[in-house]
């Protein structure tokens, strides 16, 4: 990792780790039991910096990949302090089979971090 990969990484850190939790604590209250959902951790991103085509200001993007190297959710920090994460449950909803977990998601600025789970409906 380059030493501006570096600088992004270290400045976002405290935020990335809160916004994993959150999207933990979201499967969590969904109803799935923590050894169902795959685990997501900052230290296991792998990040790069990429141009804002909107605005062409600087981005954190990071993702997150399973053993087999897919990836299973991602995360983004835009240059104007939003971001964005998804991570990937894919599994039917545990209490209600009306409908099947695609993902979990997460966004906001600052601090303020909203996620809400993205279903699918189950045929």
């Amino acid at each position: 990792m380059n030493v501006m990969n570096e600088v992004f990484v270290s400045r976002h850190r405290i935020l990335g780790e809160s916004i994993c939790k959150a999207l933990l604590e979201q499967g969590l209250e969904i109803g799935f039991d923590e050894q169902a959902l795959p685990l997501i951790n900052w230290i296991e991103l792998e990040f790069a910096v990429k141009q804002d085509p909107a605005d062409g200001s600087d981005c954190l993007t990071g993702e997150w990949k399973d053993p087999s190297g897919y990836r299973i959710g991602q995360i983004q920090f835009n240059g104007d302090g939003s971001f964005f994460a998804e991570h990937d449950i894919v599994l039917a909803h545990p209490s209600d089979k009306r409908w099947f977990v695609e993902a979990v998601e997460g966004w906001g600025r600052g601090n303020n971090i909203t996620t809400e789970p993205r279903l699918l409906e189950a045929v």
